[in-house]
């Protein structure tokens, strides 16, 4: 018998000493839980290759750059919920995102009328969006230049909705109701020419901007890009790096380990191995 040493760790706190066989199982020799996780992709319909910053569809949260970027699945349709507002994910290039509001894709009159505010500080909006804006339930004398009247929505039929683009100017006391929502400027005209659905469905594009260089530097180390403690972190083969692979010693990611006591007799749990402690760091000094 001879003691295997194993990577330090928060869980390893309690000082123990675990003996095992020399001929310990090869699953010790796997890689690590956090790398095995985070090296998965994920697909939903015609968009494949989902990974960092996002999480969800069997990628877990730690995979990601936050927790909000959570990826669902609703009939081979990718989905973000950001501020409470669902997103269609129409496009993604590992850099560039394209999304849709997905209570507009079919109607103009949602259940809730919220504005697109896509306030998420790792993408921010591409160059050359306009705004368009719907104002629901105004007064008949709501009348400016260059809008558009859209069709009733349920429960309005004595009150006008209008649609304009790029205007500024407040609607305070003649509608109820103001959502903006951004589309990209080469559907400004199929706006003006009352192709209104189909300028929300072209959907508004966004940039990956934050920690991208840090990603690519994990990457090309051949590890695994996800957050830890709050801040970056690299999934490799040998544990978690803080920057890349081949920077610093690998800690083996905490979700691997789990001390339990059963029987009076404590055991530790290492990737579905069980072992029992049969001393503490004590024992040596002694």
């Amino acid at each position: 018998m001879k003691p295997l040493l194993l990577p330090s760790s928060s869980l390893f706190l309690l000082s123990f000493v675990v003996f095992v066989s020399i001929t310990a199982p090869c699953s010790l020799c796997a890689d690590d839980e956090g790398f095995t996780s985070c090296n998965k992709t994920a697909s939903c319909g015609n968009i494949s290759n989902i990974k960092y910053p996002f999480w969800g569809l069997g990628r877990e949260n730690y995979c990601s750059q936050s927790a909000i970027l959570e990826v669902t699945c609703e009939s081979d349709i990718p989905k973000l919920n950001i501020s409470s507002v669902k997103y269609r994910i129409l496009d993604w290039d590992q850099k560039n995102l394209r999304v849709a509001r997905d209570d507009f894709w079919e109607t103009f009159c949602p259940s809730d009328y919220k504005n697109s505010t896509f306030d998420v500080p790792m993408f921010k909006y591409i160059d050359g969006l306009q705004n368009l804006t719907l104002f629901y339930q105004c007064t008949n004398d709501f009348v400016r230049n260059y809008m558009l009247p859209l069709q009733s929505c349920p429960g309005t039929t004595t009150q006008f909705s209008y649609s304009a683009v790029t205007l500024n100017f407040s609607a305070f006391g003649y509608c109820n109701y103001v959502t903006v929502i951004p589309i990209n400027g080469s559907q400004v005209q199929a706006v003006m020419s009352g192709q209104i659905q189909s300028a929300i469905r072209s959907g508004f594009g966004l940039e990956w901007v934050l920690e991208n260089e840090e990603c690519n530097r994990c990457s090309n180390s051949g590890g695994e890009c996800g957050n830890y403690n709050g801040g970056f972190g690299c999934f490799c083969r040998d544990g978690l790096h803080l920057s890349s692979c081949s920077e610093g010693v690998g800690i083996v990611f905490e979700s691997a380990f789990k001390l339990e006591c059963s029987s009076e007799v404590a055991e530790i749990t290492i990737r579905s191995e069980s072992y029992r402690v049969l001393a503490s760091s004590d024992y040596w000094k002694s």
